[in-house]
């Protein structure tokens, strides 16, 4: 276990809550770290995205514009639009109203999981999709990036 394994939970009564997958996920993980040492970070979801769910996000990105031909940035503006769409701030100019799209930096760390979720599908422990997102709906040929060579280093 070389690579870090984010995963969020709560703390509440002196113990972490997490979800049942992610139990299993880090489960294994804690097994498979037996004897050796390790790091535990904690870090509160409410911060800002992390640049490891920023770097993924515009692999995917960039991959899907190079097999579509369709220009990254309208996929990142496709995306924000389409995901992030209670964000959307209004604003008037010059009498017409505009639609200001949100930054995905102002994400916090489980809002971006959620986006990313959205986008390229969940995973199991095993890193395999088992709900596909917007890109598996759409495009079920496009080959998604596994997030480990991204999120670990």
């Amino acid at each position: 276990m070389n690579k870090p394994k984010y995963i969020i939970g709560k703390f509440k009564d002196n113990e972490v809550k997490i979800n049942q997958l992610q139990r299993k996920i880090f489960a294994n993980e804690i097994k498979a770290a037996e004897n050796k040492e390790v790091l535990i970070e904690l870090a509160d979801p409410n911060k800002i995205r992390s640049a490891a769910q920023n770097a993924y996000y515009w692999v995917v990105l960039n991959q899907l514009a190079r097999d579509t031909g369709t220009e990254v940035w309208k996929w990142h503006n496709f995306f924000k639009y389409t995901f992030l769409h209670d964000k959307i701030k209004k604003m008037k100019l010059d009498g017409e109203e505009l639609a200001i799209l949100p930054s995905t930096t102002e994400l916090k760390i489980s809002e971006m999981v959620d986006y990313l979720n959205n986008i390229v599908g969940e995973r199991d422990r095993d890193g395999n999709i088992i709900k596909p997102g917007w890109i598996g709906e759409h495009y079920p040929e496009f080959l998604i990036p596994d997030p480990k060579d991204y999120y670990e280093q």
